[in-house]
């Protein structure tokens, strides 16, 4: 079986990391990450260590779409059900692991983990693991049937629903419209293809169920 990156030891303030699944679950070192951060982090990475604009279009329009459907489902519930800035900040980081390894769903979810946590947000780096079809990635890649790639809380999973309503260059569109961009954009790879098929019921059930808390008519 490939080694996952996830597991290859780094240095994390001056400590030896060996396994970041297990630092991630341990709930220590949980420092609130501001915005600003976010988007110092988000241009770091989209802009300085590597310009992709399109991908740094994509990142700050998914976390504007978060914050609205966040909005919408806690006027819905009467409530604060959903932490609208963290949604915005996750959408903003979710994706600054394509600098590193640009068009691998799984590697640019692992990256941008150990960048987030060597930046001191572990639970940041857990949440973005769950966006689009990093689940599926570990499973065919892997063999890893590892449910901490699933989206859990609310916040995640309204962050896995703005990046399926997002293009790569930001345009705002539907599901369908989304994924049939990944089937025509990614054709010659089919890695890609293959774990987008395996997730497409998934993302289905997740769009429904997101779409019945914000009270969005499909």
């Amino acid at each position: 079986m490939k080694e996952s990156s996830l597991y290859k030891p780094f240095y994390f303030n001056h400590f030896r990391v060996v396994n970041i699944e297990k630092l991630i679950k341990s709930n220590i070192l949980l420092l609130a990450m501001r915005e600003e951060e976010a988007q110092a982090l988000l241009d770091k990475y989209l802009k300085e260590k590597r310009d992709l604009p399109d991908r740094y279009k994509h990142s700050k329009e998914v976390a504007a779409e978060g914050r609205k459907i966040a909005g919408m489902i806690n006027v819905k519930a009467g409530s604060q059900m959903v932490d609208s800035q963290l949604v915005y900040i996750l959408g903003l980081v979710h994706d600054i692991g394509h600098a590193i390894d640009e068009g691998n769903i799984v590697e640019h979810v692992l990256e941008g983990q150990k960048e987030l946590i060597r930046h001191g947000h572990p639970e940041i780096a857990k949440s973005i693991g769950t966006h689009y079809a990093t689940y599926e990635g570990m499973l065919f890649d892997r063999g890893e049937d590892n449910p901490i790639y699933l989206p859990e809380t609310i916040e995640e999973k309204v962050l896995a629903y703005a990046d399926l309503h997002v293009m790569q260059g930001g345009e705002h569109v539907s599901v369908h419209d989304r994924l049939r961009d990944i089937y025509d954009r990614w054709q010659h790879k089919q890695d890609i293809i293959r774990v987008t098929l395996k997730a497409h019921k998934r993302f289905t059930e997740l769009v429904r169920e997101i779409n019945s808390l914000a009270g969005i008519e499909p």
